[in-house]
């Protein structure tokens, strides 16, 4: 054998396992909180169940809307959550290890998507919040590939969540929040779940003023559907 071929032997050997592993472009999931308000609410009884607010009447809410944009190489591929009837078995394990049904909400969670933090001046948190994914898709995108069916993020697309759904809240009524101005801070992936392209770019802020004014009391925001009918093709 001469030695060319030996060094090409050679070389496909250290290259194989890469090849083997499937090595692929990474997604990079990059947050983007905006539209943030506070309300006095009624919260449904699945959000109290659920953990996202400490009762039901008159909660006083941040919230906010939450637009989650993949400006990795390659897309976020979840998949099909394969959860049994969420509602018929609320808390039951999913076949897709990523998701869980919802304890209340009758739907899937992806139960790590991402954390909200209030902070004030000083930089400490005075409340927080977790938001449960429960339908990671292409909200924003020039062709909408992945669906509730089967979830996912395309490369330079975005997921939104507008502040009107479950849990898309902090709930400040029992935190020691006077008026002045604070710091939401949202963390895409805090459990580190998900490989990325790149973890350093996983936080987000944006300055809220809290008072200066009573917020208006309203009723609880009609909550959007949780998936269309059928799956978009366009």
């Amino acid at each position: 054998m001469n030695r060319a071929l030996l060094l090409f032997i050679l070389a496909l050997s250290l290259v194989a396992p890469s090849l083997a592993r499937g090595d692929a472009a990474l997604p990079d999931l990059v947050p983007q909180p905006f539209g943030a308000f506070v309300a006095i609410n009624n919260v449904a009884h699945g959000d109290f169940v659920e953990g996202c607010a400490g009762g039901e009447t008159n909660r006083r809410l941040l919230r906010f809307s939450l637009r989650t944009t993949n400006a990795g190489p390659g897309d976020l591929l979840l998949g099909n959550p394969q959860c049994p009837d969420c509602i018929a078995h609320p808390g039951a394990s999913c076949g897709n290890p990523l998701f869980v049904c919802g304890t209340a909400h009758g739907h899937v969670h992806f139960n790590s998507f991402a954390d909200a933090e209030l902070l004030d001046g000083d930089g400490n948190v005075v409340a927080s919040g977790r938001k449960r994914g429960f339908c990671i898709l292409d909200s924003e995108c020039p062709t909408f590939t992945y669906t509730c069916n089967f979830q996912g993020l395309t490369a330079g697309c975005s997921d939104v969540y507008t502040s009107n759904l479950p849990c898309q809240y902090i709930d400040i009524t029992d935190a020691n929040v006077p008026d002045g101005i604070y710091t939401l801070r949202v963390t895409s992936d805090p459990d580190n779940r998900i490989a990325e392209a790149n973890e350093g770019n996983n936080v987000a802020t944006l300055q809220v003023q809290i008072g200066g004014g009573p917020p208006t009391p309203t009723s609880a925001p009609t909550p959007a559907p949780l998936c269309a009918p059928m799956p978009r093709t366009n």
